[in-house]
């Protein structure tokens, strides 16, 4: 892994020797292969493709719960999906795992003592292809549609 960091000019002392304090060390070659890509334009053809593939599957997901609320963007790769209230999160995770579907009740993002809402976050990234996306979503909207099996 590697990250590139922009800051002002009279915070360059501290920054480096806080990055010097934390003994993070990047391989050379990473380094240079990361610049090299920037330079050479490859990371904006990259960051194109992949918004062009998280606006389909958010479409699709857009198709396959359109009679659902959620909350979502055009470049999100997650989708927030709030469950009908006789429903509860973490049994839906559970019941979908069944089905090898990972998604994430909202108690997993809680933080303090608000109690978390009745909702799981979807990865629309999780699946390889179109396709299998929607086969999953498909499933996972199928296990919300008969709830009381689980």
């Amino acid at each position: 892994r590697i990250a590139f960091v922009a800051t002002p000019a009279h915070l360059v002392k501290d920054l480096t020797q806080g990055i010097a304090h934390s003994m993070i060390c990047v391989s050379p070659l990473c380094a240079e292969i990361a610049a090299e890509s920037i330079l050479s334009g490859h990371v904006e053809t990259v960051i194109q493709q992949k918004k062009i593939q998280i606006a389909k599957r958010v479409a699709l997901f857009r198709s396959v719960f359109s009679g659902h609320d959620f909350s979502s963007s055009d470049q999100s790769m997650f989708v927030w999906l709030p469950l009908p209230h006789s429903m509860k999160a973490v049994e839906l995770e559970a019941e979908a795992a069944k089905h090898n579907i990972r998604i994430f009740s909202a108690e997993r993002f809680a933080v303090g003592s608000t109690p978390a809402p009745e909702a799981v976050r979807v990865s629309l990234t999780g699946v390889e292809g179109v396709p299998g996306l929607r086969r999953a979503l498909q499933s996972l909207e199928r296990l919300m549609a008969t709830p009381t099996r689980y």
